[in-house]
């Protein structure tokens, strides 16, 4: 009978030790959980999950990318010497096929060339343009160029600064040496003046009475280096 009563004793701690060896708790993220001795867990029954346990085997995550900062095109502040009257040395940036005359010339003959130079006249900051096409009278390809009026600047940003030209656009025929020269300049707004420095130019659109043109720069960086000298 003593046997009987010992048994069952140890019965029921054995019973009891399982029930208590369930332990409560709550997670850092507040889910209420059961814990076993064997390492095991549950969530208790009856709570609202609000976060799972970290995963076992967690996936990578993708690195987090910063996009980069838009570029601005906002109001330039910049200091511009209004005493000086400068300019730099006159430097060729364009020598490329035009379309037009290659129809008449072919690609070598029918060029198109344009020389720019940066200016500052007492604060004044302009750009003189002066083009050459190989021909004597290229107001027969182009039309009459002092009626041209606009000139586009196409940034590398994408940016495209469109100018009027300054009144005095003027032509110059040589038809003994077979050359036609054209000269305007276009003046330059601060705005203007800070999105020339901060991308280099590399195509010019010029408005020809006849039909527009579009012409690469064989030198994109000259505006940036050449400005500065200006200023």
């Amino acid at each position: 009978m003593r046997i009987f009563y010992a048994i069952a004793f140890l019965l029921m701690l054995l019973v009891g030790g399982k029930v208590s060896a369930q332990i409560r708790a709550t997670t850092a993220s507040g889910n209420k959980v059961l814990l076993f001795p064997n390492g095991t867990w549950k969530y208790d029954e009856g709570q609202t999950i609000i976060d799972t346990l970290p995963n076992p085997n967690p996936q990578p995550q993708p690195a987090a990318v910063t996009p980069a900062p838009a570029a601005k095109q906002g109001s330039w502040s910049m200091k511009i010497d209004s005493s000086r009257v400068d300019s730099t040395l006159k430097e060729q940036i364009i020598n490329v096929s035009s379309p037009r005359l290659a129809r008449f010339f072919g690609e070598e003959k029918g060029r198109m060339r344009c020389s720019a130079e940066c200016v500052n006249e007492k604060g004044v900051i302009s750009i003189r343009l002066e083009w050459a096409a190989a021909v004597g009278d290229a107001n027969r390809y182009f039309g009459f160029m002092r009626d041209v009026k606009d000139v586009t600047f196409v940034l590398a940003s994408g940016q495209e600064l469109k100018f009027q030209y300054n009144p005095g656009f003027k032509d110059h025929f040589f038809d003994n040496y077979n050359i036609s020269y054209y000269n305007g300049s276009v003046t330059l707004t601060k705005n203007e003046i800070g999105a020339l420095l901060s991308s280099p130019v590399v195509r010019i659109d010029m408005d020809w009475k006849k039909a527009p043109e579009e012409y690469e720069l064989k030198n994109t960086q000259y505006f940036m280096n050449n400005l500065p000298k200006v200023l």
